[in-house]
């Protein structure tokens, strides 16, 4: 894989690799686009903002 172009860009594809590889039942209802547009923008703001431990 290419290096990351953008901060938190292997954080966002490790976010979305756990998401796919943590669906439990391949035959659970499709989400909508808007469902994975919206996922996917709470991933983004999600990678954007300060790690608090």
């Amino acid at each position: 894989m290419d290096e990351p172009t953008h901060a938190q860009e292997s954080r966002f594809w490790d976010h979305v690799a756990d998401w796919i590889l943590g669906c439990e039942d391949p035959g659970q209802s499709a989400l909508t686009q808007a469902e994975i547009d919206a996922w996917l923008a709470q991933l983004r703001d999600d990678a954007g903002r300060p790690q608090s431990h």
